[in-house]
């Protein structure tokens, strides 16, 4: 799995290597380096923003699986939203066939989920940094994630 996301990466950056800079500053901000404490309170701020991101996603993913069962729209909610949700899903509960399955597994660990978008979105948005070309790239990663996962299993004898 580790490989498939590492070659699905690499395949986006050559899909994507005539840009010049895929992620474009919005603004310019300059910043002087913070002293310790501040340090210290930023990174306790973040990790409870991160946090705070995981568990209302999961209580997402939670009322989805309660709600709409083990079929295909809810694993693909799920795998929208937060890879470990999307995961367990997949690995434990889900109902689908294993190469729509393996898709998704693919898929969920090459895109992140939307949680992982918005954890992003907390230390680019300090730096005037824009998402739009980053989820382009992730939602890229994805699905060549999920392939190429649905192709070696299609091969693999093990």
């Amino acid at each position: 799995l580790l490989l498939i996301i590492h070659a699905s990466a690499i395949i986006c950056r050559l899909i994507y290597k005539d840009k010049s800079n895929i992620l474009s500053k919005s603004s310019d901000n300059t910043r002087q380096k913070p002293i310790f404490v501040d340090t210290v309170k930023s990174a306790g701020r973040s990790a409870i923003d991160i946090a705070s991101f995981i568990a209302i996603f999961s209580v997402i993913c939670g009322i989805i699986k309660r709600f709409l069962g083990k079929g295909l729209i809810s694993g693909t909610l799920i795998s929208i939203l937060e890879v470990t949700n999307a995961l367990s899903y997949f690995t434990n509960t889900s109902i689908l066939p294993t190469e729509i399955s393996l898709f998704f597994i693919g898929f969920s660990l090459g895109f992140g989920g939307i949680c992982v978008l918005m954890q992003a979105a907390i230390f680019t948005s300090k730096c005037g940094l824009s998402l739009r070309p980053y989820i382009k790239i992730k939602i890229s990663q994805g699905l060549i994630s999920g392939i190429i996962l649905m192709l070696i299993d299609g091969i693999c004898i093990f």
